[in-house]
C-alpha cells in the first residue's frame, strides 16, 4: 500500500508536510472507505480487520521510488501501449510486433519495439518467467525527469518502494556484472549519485555511493520480482513504517457493530482517517497493531487473514488473550467481506513467503470455507467482494479467481479500481449490492397499502428484488385488484379464477386467505358455497402473490404498454410548464424529450450518470425505455420482454374516487410520479346465476394507467432513478388526499413524504439538503430552490383532463409528511400543513411549526395571502424545540354544522434531535374565527377573526409522549354523550433506537364544554379506562388511556401477560397507524406495533384493538347500558408489513377482557386499517373502506 495506483512508491499516508497529494493506493482506498462509512453508517453493521504486523521490529523508514529494469533511452517508452505489446514480448508473434510499433510510434516516434531487457530475451519465448517480466517491465510507460540532466528523463514502468533506515536521496545503480537470470546470490550494483545522457550503457556514472546488492521486499514478492534489471534508480518520497516479515494472519481492528453508534463511527473512521506524513508517523506504540490508525508495514498474509476471519465469523477467534464472539446475530442475518489488496498473497498463514501461484490455492480453500459455516445450529455463507487496486494483468487474474469462489464475481472479474473516483464508484456498487440482497433476504414483498370500492380490493406491493428467470428487477411496484365478497354471513377476499370474466361469482371465484408462514407470504385458496362461507377449513392450494388471478395488475400492464413519445396511445405524464396560469390544463406540459426545455432546468446534470448520459436519456428512461449502462430494468415475462416501469409504492395508500362512467385509482409512486389508473365500474346489473357484481365497461381499459404527475420538487432525482448503483429513494410517495368543496368538484392534494429535501438550518450534518445544481440556497423562499420536499394539487374533476393548481414547498417546511388539513372558514378556504422531520431517521433541528396557505374559489393558491408572501408561518417557539408535526389528513371538525371548521387536533413529536426519551403531545386549533393571520386574546366569548391555539387543552399522560399517527374526531354515543371524542396513539418509528419518554398509550378523549365558538373547558382525565366507565355511570365522561407493552426481553414476565412471548425480545409497542371509528356502532379500532431488534422477525409483531369508544373497553364489556356496543359486526383488514392481510372479526377476533387480537409477524402501515361492516346478502353495492 506504499504505492499509487500506477505502482510507483507514494507513501500509506495522503498529504505529505508541504501539502501536496501522495495519490497513494492506502489514502484513496481510506478515502473510499471513509466516504463508505458516512454513507451506510446507518445501513449496515461494520467492522475492520488488516493484516497482521509484526509485535515488534516495525520500524520508522524512508521511503523511495525505485524504478527496476530503468532505462535512459528514448526508445524504450510508449506511454499507452496496446496489449498487443505484451503479447509481441510474451510469443515474439510479427502481428503483435506491428500492432505495438504502430501504435507507440505514433506516440513515440523513436519508439523500437525490439529493444528490451536482456533478461526478456534471455528466457524463451512463452516462458513462465518472460510471461511474468513482459508484464512488468515492457514497454516502459512511465518517465520522470533525471533530477541529474533535467534535458533527458528516467523511463520505467513501475517505481516501487525501496526502503532503507536513512534518507539516500537520489542514486543510479549499474551492474556491470549482471546475470539475466532468476537466481541467488543477487546481483550486485554499483551505486552513484549522478547519471547523464540517454544511453543504457555503463558510462556517464559519477560519484561514487557504494557497490552492494538487494533483496525484495512485499510488493516484489507479490509481483513475482527476483531480478531487478541491469539498471535500477530511486528517488526519496518520504517516510513510512517497515518491516519485511508477517506473522501470516489477520488483526481485528474494530469487532463488527453497528456503524450508527457514536464509538463504533469513531472507532472506524480513525482507522481510515486522511493523515498527513508527520500524522502518519506518530504512532508511539512499541506494537504497531495497536495505533489508532491502519499501519502499513510487511508482507501480505492473504491466507492467514482469511483464516482470521472465517475464525472470528465461526467465534473462535482470539487475539491479545481477548476471545471475540462471532458478529452473527440472527438466523436470517447476510454476512459479507470487502477484501481491499493493492496486490497478490506473498506469505503463507505461517508468514514464509512464496509465490502468488503457489499461495493461491489455500487462499481460495479459506475463501470457500467461509461459504458454509455453521454458528449455533445455522448454517451461513459468507460471501466475499474483491476489489483491487493500481493492479497487474496477472495480479487481476488471481483476484478474479478469489472473486468467483467469494460468490461475487461480476461476469467473472474482481473489482478494480484506477483511481479515487474509481474506487468509490466499486465500493458504492458493492455496498449497494450488499443492501439488495439483504432487503431482499429478509423481507418478504411488502404490502404497502390497500384501498376498496365496492366488491374490490386494491392492494399494492413492491419488491427490492425479484427475478423474472435470470433477469433482476429492483423497486418494482405492483397494483393488484381483487374482489371482495361482503355480506353479514361472509366477508372475504376473492381472487378472479379464471376464465376472466370480471364477475364476481360466489361459487367460481376461489375464497383467497393471506398467511404468512416460515417467514414466506403464501395464499391459501378455499372452494365456496353459495353463501360465501368456504367448503372446507383446508385449502385447495397455495400459491404466491403474483400467481394469484386478480382482476387486473397495473404494473403488468404497464409493462406491456410499449411507449412512444409521439403516438396516441403514449403514456401521458405531466409536469407543471412553469405557466402562470394555473387552474388549467394550459398549465400542464407532457414530460416528453420534445418539450425538455420547459422543465430540463429543474433535473440538474444527468452527466452525473455518466460522460455520456444527457437529459434525452433521463426522460426516456422515466417514460419506460431502457439504454445501455443505466440501471436495468428490462425483463422477460413469458415471450414478452419488455421495460418494467412501475415503480415501488410503499406509504401512497391507493385512493378510489368514482366518477360516472368508471372509478379511478390515484397512487404516488417511487419512480417519480403520481399514477392515475382506471379501475372499471362496478354494476349489480344483469348478473347471473351466483354473480353478486360486474365490472362493466371496456375490459381493455381495466388498470389502465391515464396519466401520471411529476412533481417539480421531484425533478432533480429522476437521473438517480437511472443510475446502476440506485439504491433508493422517496419520491412522490405521500398518501393522496381529495377535497371536495363542491359535490361536482374534486380536489387532490399530494405529497412527497420522505421525498426532495430540507433546507433550514444551512449547515447541519444530519439534515437532508437538496442536490446543489437545482437549489443554490436550500434557504430560499422564492421558489429557486428546486428539490425541496413539497406537496401538489390538482383540479381531478375530470380524471382524463387533470388541472394544476399549485405546488408549496418553503425551506422550513422539512419532509412533506403531515398531509393536509383542509379549513373552510367564513373568510375563504386555507390549507394547513405541519413542518416534517429533516432526515429520514426523523432528526429535527426545528422549532414546532404549522404553514397556511389561502385558496382563491377556484382552489388555486391566492398569493396575496399574508401580505403577498403567499403563505403563512406559526412557530411555537422553544418550548416545543427539535419538533415536528403528525398526521393531518382532515377537513377538522365542524361542530355545529354551519359548513366551517371549528377545530383541528394534530399530534407532534419534540425532542426529535436524539432518539431516545421521545415526546410530544397534542395541540388543539380553533379556526372558527376565520383569519389564521391573528392570534386570539380576551375571553373566548369574544374572539372573531382569530385562531387559537390551545397547547395545554388535553392534560392526560400522553400529553407528553410522541404522536406521530392522526388524530381521528368523531361523534361517539351522541345520542346519549352529546360529545365529540378525540381518538389517536402515541408512538414512533422511524429507527429502532426511537423510545418515548414514557410507556405509550391509545387514547380517546371526549372535547367536554367544547363549543363552537372556541370556548373549551380543559379536558378531564381518568386514571385508567376503567374510572372512565365508573365516572360515566353518573353522565361525567371521561378521558380513558391504555397502557401498551413496554420494550420486553424473550421469556421474562408473566406468560399470562399479553406482552408475553418465550422466543423473542421487542422494543416498546406503540401506535404509528391511523385509528379507525365506526360511529354508527361506536366502536374504535387501533392498530399498534412493537418492532423487534431481532431482524428475523421481519420487523417485529402487531396487533389490533376493538374498543368500546366512550371507555375504551373490550366491546362485550357493558359499562351502563347507555354505553354499550350493541350486536358489534364487520371485519378489520390489518395489513402487515409482511403482506399478509388479517381478516379480524369484530365479534370473534379480539380478546373479551381488554379488547386486543392476538399477535401477527409484521409492522402495521401509516394509514388507517380498514373496517368493513357487512352489507346485505348477495349484494354489489359499493362499500367504502373506512379512510379517516
Amino acid at each position: 500500500m506504499d504505492e499509487d495506483l500506477y505502482g510507483n512508491a507514494a507513501g500509506s499516508f495522503s498529504t505529505f508536510s508541504d501539502g501536496s497529494s501522495t495519490d497513494s493506493k492506502s489514502a484513496a482506498g481510506k478515502a473510499a472507505l471513509l466516504n463508505m462509512i458516512s454513507t451506510y453508517k446507518n445501513s449496515m453493521r461494520l467492522g475492520i480487520m488488516t493484516y497482521k504486523l509484526a509485535a515488534s521490529g516495525v520500524n520508522s523508514y524512508y521511503l523511495h521510488g525505485s524504478p527496476y529494469f530503468a532505462s535512459y533511452e528514448p526508445k524504450s517508452y510508449c506511454p499507452v501501449p496496446p496489449d498487443a505489446c505484451v503479447a509481441y514480448c510474451i510469443t515474439g508473434n510479427t502481428d503483435n510486433q506491428t500492432t505495438c510499433r504502430n501504435s507507440c510510434q505514433a506516440q513515440n516516434a523513436s519508439f523500437d519495439e525490439t529493444y528490451r531487457d536482456e533478461l526478456l530475451t534471455n528466457y524463451a519465448a512463452s516462458s513462465a518467467q518472460r510471461k511474468t517480466y513482459c508484464g512488468l517491465v515492457y514497454p516502459k510507460t512511465q518517465r520522470i525527469t533525471n533530477p541529474t540532466d533535467t534535458s533527458n528523463y528516467i523511463y520505467y514502468k513501475q517505481a516501487l518502494p525501496f526502503y532503507d533506515s536513512s534518507n539516500d536521496g537520489t542514486a543510479f545503480c549499474y551492474s556491470g556484472s549482471y546475470n539475466a537470470n532468476e537466481s541467488t546470490p543477487w546481483d550486485s550494483y554499483s551505486c552513484y549519485t549522478n547519471k547523464t545522457g540517454t544511453n543504457d550503457t555503463s558510462s556517464n556514472y559519477s560519484s561514487s555511493l557504494f557497490s552492494g546488492a538487494f533483496s525484495p521486499t512485499d510488493s516484489d514478492y507479490a509481483l513475482g520480482y527476483q531480478d531487478f534489471g541491469r539498471r535500477l534508480s530511486w528517488w526519496y518520497v518520504g517516510r513510512t513504517w517497515f518491516n519485511n516479515s508477517s506473522p501470516g494472519i489477520g488483526y481485528l481492528k474494530v469487532p463488527v457493530a453497528e456503524a450508527d453508534n457514536s464509538t463504533q463511527l469513531t472507532a472506524l473512521n480513525n482507522q481510515v482517517a486522511a493523515l498527513t506524513e508527520t500524522q502518519y508517523m506518530a504512532c508511539s506504540s512499541s506494537d504497531k497493531n495497536t495505533c489508532s490508525y491502519i499501519v502499513n508495514a510487511g508482507l501480505t498474509p492473504t491466507e492467514g487473514t482469511f483464516n482470521s476471519a472465517l475464525q472470528y465469523f465461526q467465534g473462535t477467534f482470539s487475539q491479545g488473550g481477548t476471545s471475540y464472539a462471532t458478529p452473527i446475530q440472527y438466523s436470517c442475518q447476510r454476512n459479507y467481506i470487502i477484501y481491499v489488496t493493492d496486490g497478490a498473497p506473498s506469505t503463507d498463514s505461517s508468514g514464509n513467503t512464496n509465490t502468488t501461484a503457489n499461495l493461491m490455492p489455500n487462499v481460495i480453500s479459506k475463501i470457500t470455507s467461509l461459504r458454509n459455516i455453521t454458528v449455533s445450529g445455522n448454517n451461513y455463507d459468507v460471501k466475499t467482494y474483491v476489489v483491487g487496486l493500481g493492479l497487474t494483468d496477472t495480479d487481476k487474474m488471481y483476484l478474479d479467481n478469489m472473486s468467483i469462489a467469494g460468490g461475487t464475481d461480476y461476469n467473472g472479474h474482481a473489482y478494480y479500481v484506477d483511481n479515487l473516483t474509481a474506487m468509490q464508484e466499486s465500493l458504492n456498487t458493492i455496498f449497494s449490492d450488499i443492501l439488495n440482497k439483504a432487503a431482499s433476504g429478509t423481507s418478504a414483498s411488502v404490502l404497502a397499502d390497500k384501498g376498496k370500492q365496492g366488491a374490490n380490493i386494491l392492494q399494492a406491493a413492491f419488491y427490492p428484488l425479484e427475478t423474472y428467470n435470470n433477469d433482476n428487477l429492483t423497486w418494482s411496484g405492483h397494483l393488484y385488484n381483487f374482489w371482495l365478497y361482503n355480506t353479514t354471513k361472509a366477508q372475504n377476499i376473492r381472487e378472479e379464477t379464471l376464465p376472466k370474466d370480471y364477475r364476481l361469482n360466489v361459487v367460481k371465484d376461489k375464497i383467497i386467505n393471506f398467511t404468512f408462514t416460515s417467514g414466506q407470504l403464501v395464499i391459501e385458496r378455499y372452494n365456496s358455497y353459495d353463501n360465501g362461507s368456504a367448503t372446507s377449513t383446508t385449502p385447495v392450494s397455495t400459491t404466491t402473490l403474483d400467481n394469484v388471478t386478480n382482476i387486473w395488475e397495473a404494473g403488468s400492464l404497464l409493462f406491456n404498454r410499449t411507449d412512444n413519445e409521439t403516438t396516441s396511445d403514449r403514456r401521458m405524464i405531466y409536469v407543471y410548464d412553469n405557466s402562470t396560469v394555473t387552474g388549467s390544463t394550459t398549465a400542464l406540459t407532457e414530460f416528453t424529450t420534445a418539450n425538455k426545455s420547459v422543465f430540463q432546468p429543474y433535473m440538474g446534470k444527468a452527466t452525473l450518470l455518466s460522460a455520456t448520459s444527457n437529459f434525452d436519456d433521463v426522460i426516456k428512461y422515466i417514460r419506460g425505455t431502457d439504454k445501455q449502462g443505466l440501471r436495468p430494468r428490462t425483463i422477460t415475462i413469458g415471450s414478452t420482454t419488455g421495460t418494467w416501469k412501475l415503480g415501488d409504492i410503499i406509504y401512497s395508500t391507493p385512493l378510489l374516487e368514482t366518477y360516472d362512467n368508471y372509478t379511478v385509482v390515484y397512487a404516488g409512486g417511487n419512480d417519480g410520479m403520481l399514477h392515475a389508473f382506471e379501475l372499471g365500474m362496478l354494476s349489480k346489473s344483469n348478473l347471473g346465476t351466483n354473480e353478486v357484481a360486474a365490472l362493466t365497461g371496456n375490459s381493455a381499459d381495466f388498470g389502465k394507467e391515464l396519466w401520471g404527475f411529476i412533481p417539480r420538487n421531484s425533478l432533480p432525482y429522476l437521473r438517480y432513478l437511472a443510475d446502476p448503483k440506485y439504491c433508493h429513494l422517496y419520491y412522490a410517495d405521500l398518501q393522496s388526499y381529495v377535497y371536495k368543496p363542491t359535490t361536482s368538484q374534486k380536489i387532490l392534494i399530494g405529497g412527497m413524504r420522505l421525498g426532495g429535501a430540507c433546507g433550514y438550518p444551512a449547515s447541519d450534518s444530519n439534515i437532508v439538503y437538496p442536490p446543489n445544481d437545482t437549489c443554490t440556497s436550500s434557504t430560499a423562499t422564492d421558489g429557486s430552490c428546486v428539490g425541496l420536499s413539497s406537496y401538489y394539487a390538482l383540479d381531478i374533476t375530470n380524471p382524463t383532463v387533470p388541472k394544476f393548481l399549485w405546488e408549496f414547498s418553503h425551506p422550513n417546511l422539512g419532509f412533506s409528511l403531515s398531509g393536509p388539513a383542509v379549513i373552510k372558514s367564513s373568510s375563504g378556504t386555507y390549507v394547513m400543513f405541519l413542518n416534517g422531520p429533516q432526515s429520514y431517521t426523523g432528526y429535527s433541528a426545528q422549532n414546532l411549526q404549522y404553514f397556511v396557505i389561502k385558496l382563491n374559489s377556484n382552489m388555486t393558491r391566492d398569493m396575496t395571502f399574508n401580505s403577498s408572501t403567499g403563505y403563512y408561518i406559526k412557530d411555537f417557539g422553544s418550548s416545543l424545540q427539535n419538533a415536528y408535526g403528525g398526521r393531518l389528513f382532515t377537513t377538522g371538525l365542524d361542530m355545529n354544522g354551519d359548513g366551517y371548521t371549528d377545530y383541528v387536533v394534530f399530534g407532534y413529536v419534540m425532542g426529535a434531535n436524539s432518539t431516545s426519551g421521545l415526546k410530544g403531545g397534542l395541540i388543539n386549533v380553533w379556526t372558527g374565527g376565520g383569519n389564521p393571520l391573528n392570534g386570539c386574546n380576551g375571553t373566548c366569548s369574544s374572539w372573531s377573526n382569530c385562531w387559537n391555539v390551545d397547547q395545554n387543552f388535553f392534560t392526560g399522560g400522553f400529553a407528553n409522549r410522541p404522536v406521530t399517527s392522526k388524530i381521528t374526531i368523531g361523534k361517539c354515543f351522541y345520542s346519549t354523550t352529546g360529545l365529540y371524542y378525540v381518538f389517536g396513539g402515541s408512538g414512533r418509528y422511524m429507527t429502532v433506537n426511537d423510545t418515548s419518554f414514557g410507556t405509550d398509550q391509545i387514547f380517546g378523549i371526549p372535547m367536554t364544554g367544547c363549543q363552537a365558538n372556541g370556548c373549551c373547558g380543559n379536558v378531564n382525565s381518568a386514571n385508567s379506562n376503567a374510572d372512565a366507565c365508573a365516572k360515566a355511570t353518573s353522565g361525567d365522561y371521561r378521558a380513558w388511556s391504555k397502557n401498551l407493552c413496554d420494550a420486553y426481553t424473550a421469556g421474562t414476565g408473566s406468560s399470562s401477560s399479553s406482552c408475553y412471548d418465550a422466543t423473542t425480545s421487542y422494543l416498546a409497542e406503540r401506535d404509528i397507524s391511523d385509528p379507525t371509528l365506526d360511529s354508527t356502532q361506536n366502536i374504535v379500532l387501533f392498530a399498534t406495533t412493537r418492532p423487534s431488534s431481532n431482524l428475523c422477525s421481519f420487523g417485529g409483531a402487531s396487533r389490533a384493538w376493538s374498543l368500546n369508544c366512550a371507555t375504551g373497553q373490550a366491546l362485550t364489556d357493558n359499562c351502563t347500558a347507555a354505553l354499550s356496543v350493541k350486536n358489534p359486526q364487520g371485519t378489520l383488514f390489518l395489513q402487515l408489513s409482511t403482506a399478509q392481510i388479517k381478516q379480524l372479526g369484530v365479534s370473534s377476533s379480539f380478546n373479551n377482557s381488554d379488547g386486543s387480537s392476538g399477535w401477527f409477524q409484521g409492522i402495521t402501515p401509516e394509514s388507517a386499517p380498514p373496517f368493513v361492516s357487512p352489507g346485505g346478502s348477495k349484494i354489489g353495492a359499493k362499500i367504502h373502506w373506512i379512510e379517516r
